[in-house]
Order: C-alpha cells, then sequence, then structure tokens
C-alpha cells in the first residue's frame, strides 16, 4: 500500500476516534470542592478537559477553597489557586503547568508562550507529555524560548556549545547536498533531530519564536525510534495561540572582523479568529551574513595562486523562511494543530579556508578556481490531532518533510591528481596489455606522467527527499500512580541525487603515448571521455515501530518506568550510470537492491524521591542504528584488486546489519535555596557492538562494514542558582572518555583510538544581573550577561591524523541591554576575543590526499570571527 495512503487512513481514523469520543468534556460547570490542591487539580482536569501539569510533591499538603460554578476554564483555574502560592503557565495544545508563584512566569491568561519557565521549572516532553524538567529521571539539557534570546541564539552553533556531551561539526546556514550539522552525543554518531512532531534530518535552521529545544542524552530508541542512538536534539516552536492577539518584531545589524554589515529581521502575528477557538499564527524572517573568506584563484596544479584576481568576502549567507500555525478547538476536547514551514538557505560560496593561503595573503582564503554556491529549501507540513477520549488522549501526528538542494563542488585539483595517478600507472598498464597480447611484445611507454595537467571542472549535485511520517499514541490521563504511552510509528523516506560533473580536455591529458614495435608511436587513451560522473541514485528508508511505556508509583518516593519498542527497518537503493565516465569507462547499471532489519529496544528506569526537591534516578536502555549496505558497482574498476582481498568482486552488495548499543546511567536533581538553586548531574557507561565503521580503500572509496566493539563513559553537571534578587548564574560541564575496545586491523577504527567528535572536557557558564531603572522610565530595567564556553580538542574522523585534529575552543560572548514591557534593546559581542577553532574540515579529499598538491595545507571551516551588533524588538 502506498505510504500516502497508509499516512491518510491513519490521519482519517485517529478523527473518527476524537469525533467519537463523548462530550462530557464540554461541561462548564465546576464542582470542585475545598481540601486537598492535589485532588482538586485532578478534579479540575476531569471536568474541563485540560490536561494539567504539577509536581505532586508540591502541591501535597497544600489546600484549595476549591471551586464551585459556572465558568470559563481559566476562571475556573485561577479561582482554585486562589491564595495556594500557585499560579499556572499555558502550554502547548491548551495544557496548563503549575508552577510556584515566586518562580515567576506568566499566568494561564499571559499568551507569551516562549517565557518557558527556568530551571528545573522549564517544561518539555521528552517523554511525549508535558513535564517539568526537574520532574523526568533522565539527563536533558533544556533552552527555553527567553534562554535563547538571553543568549541571542540564531542558530544551532549558538546553543550547541553550551550542552554538556554534545560534539558536532557545522557547515554553516546552508550545507552542501544539504547537508546539516554533525551531531555526537556522548561520542555516538548517531543523534535524532526533531522539529516538533517531525524527525528530520539534522538542519541548521533559524531560530525564530521558539518555545524551547531539548537535548536528550543516551539512547532514545524506545520512544522516538532510528536515528536516536546517541540521544536527540527536539526544537519545539510556538504555536498559535486561541486567547490572546499577539505581534512582535525584531531588528539586528552586526559587523564581522574580516567582513562587512549582517542584517537580521524578523516578525510574527497571533490572531485569534475566534477567542478559544481557532488562532493563526504567521512567522516570516529574513537575514544575510556578510562574508569573511576571499577566493583566489589556482594558476596550476600545484597550487600556484592568482594574487591579481583575489574576489574578498565570497562566503555571503542568506536566509529567508516562513512559518505559520493554524490552531482550531471546535470543542472542548479536540485540538487540532496545522503547522507548516519553508525555509531557504543560500551560501553564495562555501565557507572554507585553506591554511597555506592565508599564510601567503594574511587573511582568510581559499584556493578555487571556481565558486561553489549551495542552495537549500526545506518545507515541512505537519497535521496534530489531540483528543481527550475520557480515560485517555489519543495524539495523531501526520508530517511531510521536503529538501530540495543543489550544489556545485569544484573538481579541478581532484582531476588533476587523477589524471597524474593514471599516468604513473601507464607502464604497469601497457606490461599488462602486453601480457594479454593486445599489444606486441616491447612496447614501452614514452610519455612522461602528467603531474601538471590544468583544466578547470566541476560537478553539480541536485537532490530531493521527501519524508511521510505517521505517528499514532494514546496516553493515560495525568494524576494516577501509573501512567502509560502506547504508539505505532511509520516513516517512509525516499531520495534521489542527481550527480554531474566534467573536467575538459581530462581524456586527452590521460592518453599515453606508447612505442609499439613494428607498429611505431600510437596514441593510447586512459579516459574514455572528459565527465567525471554522470549518476542518477535512488535510495528508499523505510521505518516500521510499535512502543509503549509505562511509569507506577510504588509510593510517593518510588517510581518504576519499563519501555520497549519493537522496529523494523528497510534500505533499498539502485544506481543508474546516465553515461560513462572517468570512474565508469563502461556503464553497469545494476538492478534494486535491498537490506531489512528488525529488533526490541527496552528501557528500564527507578526513580527516588527522598523528599519534594529532589530525585535520584538509574536507568539502562538499548538503542539501535539502522543499517545500510554498500553497492559496489559504483566503484571504479581500479578498486577491483583491492576488493578481492575482502572476498568482494566489483559489482557485490556488502549488507550492513543495525549497530546495537547498552546505555547505563544515573543520576540526580535537586533544587535548594527556596528553588534558587538548580542542580542536575549524571554519570553514564556506554557499551556499543558491531560498529559501522568504514574501511577505506587506496582507490578513492570506501564502504562501510560491521566490525569492532567500543566503551565509553563519562559525567555531566548543570547547575542554575539565583542568589540574589536580579543575579542569575549558570554552569554546565562535562567529562567524557571514550575508547575503540575491539577493531579490525583494515578498518579505520583501531584498538585504542577515541570517537571522533568526543572532546574529553567542556564547560559553560554565564552570568546575567538585571536591574531596574526606575529612575530613567517607569518599568525599565536594564541587564548586563558574559556567556563563556570551552571544548576541548578532539578529532573530525578516526584516522587520528594531523589533518584530523580539532583543537580546543574558548568562545565569551558579551550582552547589555535595556528592556521594558514593550520593547528590549541590546549590544552585543560575539566571540568577544576573535577565537579561531575549526568547526568542519574539509581537508581531505576523495582519495584521501591532501589538497593542492605538495602542499601542507588545511581546508576548513572557521569559527565565525568577534561580530559586533545591536538587536532591537519590539512586542504588542
Amino acid at each position: 500500500m502506498n505510504i500516502r495512503t497508509i499516512a491518510a487512513a491513519l490521519s482519517v481514523g485517529t478523527c473518527i476516534a476524537a469525533l467519537a469520543v463523548p462530550a462530557h468534556a464540554q461541561t462548564t460547570n465546576y464542582d470542585i470542592p475545598q481540601g486537598s490542591l492535589k485532588a482538586a487539580l485532578d478534579a479540575y482536569g476531569r471536568q474541563s478537559g485540560r490536561p494539567v501539569i504539577y509536581r505532586a510533591d508540591d502541591v501535597r499538603g497544600v489546600n484549595t477553597r476549591g471551586y464551585r460554578g459556572t465558568a470559563s476554564p481559566d476562571q475556573a483555574l485561577e479561582g482554585l489557586l486562589a491564595g495556594t502560592g500557585f499560579t499556572a503557565r499555558a502550554g502547548d495544545a491548551g495544557s496548563v503547568a503549575i508552577v510556584r508563584a515566586e518562580v515567576g512566569g506568566p499566568s494561564a491568561e499571559d499568551s507569551s508562550a516562549d517565557e518557558n519557565g527556568a530551571g528545573g521549572e522549564i517544561v518539555v516532553t521528552a517523554r511525549k507529555r508535558e513535564e517539568t524538567l526537574s520532574d523526568v529521571p533522565a539527563a536533558i539539557t533544556a533552552f527555553s524560548g527567553r534562554d535563547l534570546e538571553d543568549i541571542g541564539a540564531d542558530d544551532f552553533d549558538d546553543y550547541a556549545l553550551r550542552v554538556p556531551g554534545l560534539g558536532f561539526t557545522s557547515l554553516g546556514a546552508a550545507g552542501p547536498r544539504g547537508i546539516g550539522p554533525q551531531i555526537n552525543i556522548r561520542g555516538l554518531p548517531d543523534t535524532g533531530y526533531y522539529i516538533g512532531e517531525t524527525p528530520i534530518p539534522p538542519s541548521n535552521l533559524k531560530l525564530v519564536d521558539i518555545n524551547r529545544v531539548e537535548v536528550l542524552k543516551g539512547p532514545q530508541g524506545t520512544l522516538y525510534g532510528t536515528s536516536s542512538m546517541g540521544g536527540l536534539v527536539k526544537i519545539v516552536p510556538n504555536v498559535a495561540n486561541v486567547r490572546q492577539l499577539e505581534m512582535r518584531g525584531e531588528g539586528t545589524l552586526s559587523s564581522t572582523k574580516h567582513g562587512g554589515l549582517n542584517y537580521d529581521v524578523n516578525a510574527m502575528i497571533n490572531a485569534p479568529i475566534i477567542e478559544d477557538r481557532l488562532a493563526l499564527r504567521i512567522v516570516g524572517y529574513k537575514l544575510r551574513k556578510d562574508g569573511f573568506i576571499d577566493r583566489v584563484p589556482a594558476t596550476d596544479a600545484f597550487g600556484g595562486l592568482d594574487l591579481g584576481a583575489i574576489e574578498e568576502d565570497v562566503n555571503v549567507e542568506k536566509v529567508w523562511g516562513l512559518r505559520a500555525s493554524l490552531v482550531a478547538r471546535p470543542t472542548d476536547w479536540l485540538d487540532i494543530e496545522l503547522n507548516a514551514l519553508h525555509e531557504n538557505q543560500k551560501s553564495e560560496d562555501v565557507g572554507f579556508y585553506d591554511t597555506f593561503v592565508r599564510d601567503v595573503t594574511g587573511n582568510f582564503g581559499r584556493l578555487l578556481p571556481i565558486k561553489e554556491p549551495v542552495e537549500n529549501k526545506i518545507s515541512l507540513y505537519n497535521l496534530t490531532l489531540r483528543a481527550d477520549a475520557g480515560i485517555f488522549d489519543i495524539t495523531s501526528a501526520t508530517s511531510l518533510y521536503k529538501l530540495d538542494s543543489y550544489s556545485v563542488e569544484d573538481r579541478t585539483l581532484l582531476g588533476n591528481f587523477y589524471v597524474g595517478l593514471l599516468t604513473a600507472q601507464g607502464p604497469s598498464i601497457v606490461s599488462s596489455l602486453v601480457a594479454a597480447g593486445l599489444l606486441p611484445p616491447g612496447s614501452t611507454v614514452v610519455s612522461p606522467v602528467n603531474n601538471s595537467f590544468f583544466s578547470v571542472g566541476s560537478n553539480s549535485t541536485d537532490l530531493d527527499t521527501k519524508r511521510w511520517i505517521q505517528e499514532i499514541r494514546l496516553s493515560s490521563k495525568a494524576g494516577g500512580r501509573l501512567n502509560w504511552t502506547i504508539g505505532g510509528f511509520f516513516q517512509d523516506t525516499s531520495t534521489t541525487n542527481l550527480f554531474f560533473g566534467e573536467i575538459p580536455n581530462a581524456a586527452a591529458a590521460a592518453t599515453l603515448s606508447v612505442n609499439a614495435p613494428g607498429i611505431g608511436l600510437i596514441p593510447f587513451p586512459l579516459l574514455v571521455n572528459d565527465i567525471v560522473i554522470n549518476r542518477l541514485s535512488d535510495s528508499d528508508t523505510r521505518e516500521l515501530g510499535l512502543f509503549g511505556e509505562a511509569s507506577y508509583d510504588f509510593t510517593d518516593q518510588f517510581t518504576l518506568t519499563l519501555g520497549g519498542r519493537l522496529y523494523k527497518t528497510k534500505f533499498a537503493s539502485v544506481l543508474t550510470d546516465l553515461s560513462s565516465s572517468i570512474f565508469v569507462p563502461t556503464v553497469q547499471n545494476f538492478p534494486r537492491a535491498s537490506v531489512s532489519d528488525s529488533g526490541f529496544a527496552p528501557k528500564a528506569n527507578l526513580s527516588f524521591r527522598p523528599d519534594e526537591d529532589t530525585m535520584l534516578y538509574a536507568q539502562v536502555s538499548k538503542g539501535f542504528r539502522a543499517g545500510s549496505f554498500t553497492n559496489t558497482s559504483a566503484f571504479s574498476p581500479l578498486c577491483s584488486a583491492e576488493l578481492a582481498q575482502f572476498g568482494i568482486t566489483r559489482g557485490d552488495i556488502v549488507p550492513l546489519k543495525s549497530d546495537t548499543l547498552w546505555s547505563y546511567e544515573g543520576g540526580a536533581k535537586f533544587s535548594r535555596m527556596n528553588r534558587r538553586l538548580f542542580v542536575d548531574a549524571a554519570v553514564f557507561y556506554n557499551d556499543w557492538s558491531d560498529l559501522q565503521q568504514l574501511f577505506l580503500l587506496s582507490c578513492g572509496v570506501g564502504f562501510n562494514v560491521n566490525a569492532g566493539k567500543a566503551r565509553s563513559y563519562g559525567a555531566e553537571l548543570s547547575i542554575e542558582a539565583r542568589p540574589a534578587e536580579g543575579l542569575t548564574l549558570g554552569f554546565a560541564g562535562g567529562y567524557l572518555n571514550t575508547r575503540i575496545t575491539e577493531g579490525d586491523p583494515r578498518a579505520t577504527l583501531q584498538v585504542g583510538d577515541s570517537f571522533n567528535l568526543s572532546p574529553k572536557w567542556m564547560f559553560a557558564a554565564n552570568g546575567e544581573y538585571r536591574f531596574p531603572l526606575d529612575g530613567i522610565g517607569e518599568g525599565l530595567n536594564g541587564y548586563l550577561r558574559a556567556d563563556y564556553q570551552y571544548q576541548g580538542r578532539t578529532t573530525f574522523d578516526f584516522q587520528n591524523a594531523p589533518t584530523s585534529q580539532k583543537p580546543s575552543l574558548d568562545v565569551v560572548n558579551a550582552r547589555m541591554g535595556l528592556v521594558s514591557d514593550r520593547w528590549e534593546a541590546a549590544l552585543f559581542v560575539d566571540n568577544l576575543f576573535n577565537e579561531e577553532s575549526i568547526l568542519a574540515d574539509f581537508t581531505l579529499s576523495a582519495v584521501g590526499t591532501p589538497v593542492p598538491i605538495g602542499t601542507n595545507n588545511r581546508r576548513i571551516r572557521p569559527f565565525t570571527p568577534r561580530t559586533i551588533g545591536i538587536n532591537v524588538s519590539v512586542k504588542y
């Protein structure tokens, strides 16, 4: 059955189920007796049909006057909480979180959804139900919308350095071939990435009007499935608010060292169409980041620089996007959310520089004859239905994700190298032809090795990805001793890649002159044409999952959680060479191949609350990464001899099964000083088996196999303190020790190696002081803020070569500003001391050789140089 048909059927089925729900939740007559606040909140949840989130230990022993009468849900809740010392904060889909009044934050009537608490009071959905961060017995780093604004976070790079245990590379706003950040959590390379309810490939999306960002540590396969063996990054945008009109506008101007002027503008409007029933929220944004890297054209194959033709500041990035959210509540027991997002990411030239060019020119510069532009178009559509079925809640999420990417890559120096490699093999090629009787005995090569061939060439990649996702889950009502979630998940991802590239005159340059006795000098071409590649690649990945998780409170202190996921994955692909090329002299198109895998990922968690402000927990869980295969029909004939050493014939399918991980974690969360101090600590140990690792061949390609074992362990600590009025201090730190324990000598992984993108130490600290300025203006406040991030050295890959090293970094940001009820203005400096760290390494070419030839060069993407700017926002 077609995936679109399945998704539509599941969605319609959920609608029918929702419409069949009894209308008891529509009552507006409240009868909540005085007494226990906990019992009263449970009664309110039943009578109003609204999900109510609270910490049982917080409200235990607190009494309420109750509420009786006919009223709106907000009026009833306000009366219920009067005099209790608690207030309500609006959450997603009509839910409310009950927090202590002194914590601050908006009430149920305050529609600013991005004012999402502080410290342990941030509401998260890590377990696919709304809970405060301090109530989740697992290691999570979360940033509220207010946090993201305070640090001036625009994209992934701006918060990633603040997460203990997170290592990454970043290719900027527009990564070539649609590639987003490569994310490792606790040294594990398989990390999930969600936008709201939708899993998508990691993307450096612009952060505008965001409710929160959650980073979940350790395997998340039970509730989130594949691509989450190491953990999960979850971005939750604000959705339409049916209660209040909101408007917000923001603008930023800045200047970057070595570059020029940058600008960033965005606007949001939230408009209730039918109060409490229907609302629309629209967000639009546009930014331009000026380049700071120069392009210096090459004059020859050895890295000669044409200093008279320098083009300055070529790595300009442009991003624009639109997001819309339509929320309908036709009844008090049904919520309908329709969300749409489109973002266009464009880079005029890839943002890396060559170290040897900088040594010559003194500036960030890259040696390439041509520009390498990139454009990525990302679209995401989601329909989420939430229904109150009386004794449980139903959630259905149907999504479509699309990525269209077009990028151009220079192949001049690769072509130069390849021609030299071929012509150097001329004598052995002619000898083999003589032995085969195809050339007369005594034939010799008279032309020298061609190491000086220089011809400007490139290839383009046109990528189209579509992903359909459907998830349905049932969840118990909060408030009882037993809480559970069960569900089903289906995902289908199809990707089409069209590669085309050529290097003019390559075939002529790779033609040998052979002296054949009795014949004379004859030309002998080693290449059939000048085409580097002309290939169409189609792949399809499907995942089916059935999952469940249940928590039971044996006492008010002990809670046991058990969960598991049955999964089945299938990966299929086919390669079609549209013409012969340098790497495929004779077209051989092979039939479609596929590989399937299945398994079970369990989880067990035990938590203990000795008092209302302390939680201890221990957890064991299993993670997995979906398998795939390598189709060696795409390999050059030059690889045949090496493949034979592995017992593989060119054209074979090399299967790759899932690798697995057992993770053991223990942690503590507690608050002190009347909730002015939050502490979150965790220790962990990971046992990784059947690693998917790369076997790199000298012919310039590689394939993945399951081989080896590894282990990692570490500790993480996060602290947030408010020691005095207006002063907030934060600290996050992590230690990580990784090691390959078993390997294969032919693989890139070797026993004793550390994992890539896994710094041993990392720290992040911040301090902010807010103070009133009543003497200047009523309701006016000022603030001063500083942030510091440190990551230790690591590697970009498992080769541990000098060209693979990622040095440590120290980054300091500073910010100061004025805040009123309606506007905010700030001056900021990012990367205050102009740290020149490395975010990505392009040094190794396809053949594993530094480019350009003959230079000790690194091609790296640097951390953005010091940027100074002003930010102004206005809201209504």
